[in-house]
């Protein structure tokens, strides 16, 4: 018995000694951590990598300047170096075994070692730097890739371009297309050869032209001193764009913007020199993909009226059917439902056959 108990005497002593070894490891280890990050000068290097974040979200996003204050409050609660600290230690000890970490460690103490840390806050921006301005200089190219490859769906039916109208165009068309797409390609992405082949779909390919020269008129006029970004630039662009088929009321009415203030959108839209009348929803016709199977719904529900309509029966709720395709397929092709109602009202008074004669 006696033999027994010195044996467990000997065993929890033995134990002891190990759990007390393996703390003091761990707690060695944690130390050779902290003391890389202290070489690191961590606590800097977090600081200066939360500034460089938060003005690259301000200068994509100057809408969220006035919001400056609340952001530097939440970072300096939630991703200070204080609050980070224990979690970096515990990914370092993961990473490194304690010897690795002070051998990194005498390397950033040494003289070569401290340039390498000054230097590369400098060079990791000026790497993004280079990386951002590829990026932007090819984005034409990514945004071509991107329309070539990808296959168009509505509601799971596949839809298609108009068909097209003119074989060619003039020269002077050609021209003047060019000059359109050197003022818009970089912000939708269509190319020369796209706007000619879309052009080519268009019955009255002249008038779209003109809408679209107004539209870059009122883009560079706006944009040529005033547009510093990327962002502000696509504004301008969606609002004139919309204004080629809206009025001005309901181009801002539809247009959602990010960072132009509403007096100058209101300028914007507000320099539109042709007439309303001269505005329709052509241009859009011809660059809006035609949804086959509503097309083909829309035909269904006619015969289905015209059954009703026979046989007396059910008229009302198939005409419904009829009005209610017929406003779905309109919709999808981009057709503006006033233009409609404003070419009625050329009508009233005129008999069907007449105003076919008179077309």
């Amino acid at each position: 018995m006696y033999r027994v108990r010195k044996y467990c005497h000997s065993l929890l002593i033995f134990l002891v000694l190990i759990v007390s070894t393996v703390s003091a490891s761990e707690e060695t280890h944690k130390k050779a951590a902290n003391d890389l990050l202290e070489a690191m000068n961590m606590n800097e290097l977090q600081s200066q990598s939360l500034e460089a974040m938060l003005q690259l979200q301000l200068s994509n996003n100057p809408s969220l300047l006035s919001y400056e204050p609340t952001f530097r409050l939440f970072f300096s609660k939630y991703l200070s170096w204080d609050s980070l600290r224990e979690g970096t230690v515990e990914l370092y000890t993961e990473t490194f075994t304690e010897s690795e970490l002070n051998t990194i460690t005498h390397f950033y103490k040494t003289e070569t070692g401290q340039k390498v840390l000054q230097a590369t806050p400098e060079l990791m921006a000026k790497s993004t730097a280079i990386a951002q301005k590829r990026f932007q200089e090819h984005l034409p190219e990514l945004q071509s890739m991107i329309k070539k490859v990808a296959i168009i769906k509505t509601d799971n039916n596949p839809v298609t371009l108009s068909p097209t109208v003119h074989e060619s165009l003039s020269s002077g068309l050609l021209k003047r297309i060019k000059a359109l797409t050197d003022t818009f390609e970089i912000l939708d992405g269509i190319s020369y050869e796209q706007a000619v082949d879309l052009s080519k779909r268009e019955h009255d390919p002249e008038k779209n032209i003109v809408l679209l020269e107004e539209a870059a008129r009122i883009y560079n006029q706006f944009c040529i001193n005033r547009c510093s970004t990327q962002v502000e630039r696509r504004d301008v662009y969606k609002l004139v764009r919309r204004r080629i088929s809206f009025s001005a009321n309901e181009t801002l009415k539809m247009v959602e913007l990010s960072v132009i203030s509403e007096s100058d959108a209101i300028q914007i839209v507000s320099n539109h020199k042709l007439k309303e009348e001269y505005l329709t929803a052509s241009y859009w016709v011809s660059h809006t993909v035609i949804n086959i199977g509503e097309l083909n719904k829309l035909k269904e529900e006619m015969t289905e009226l015209g059954d009703a309509i026979k046989n007396k029966k059910n008229t009302v709720h198939e005409t419904a059917d009829v009005i209610y395709h017929l406003l779905v397929t309109l919709e999808s092709a981009g057709i503006n439902f006033d233009d409609i109602i404003t070419e009625l009202k050329k009508r009233e008074g005129t008999s069907g056959f007449e105003e076919k004669k008179n077309r």
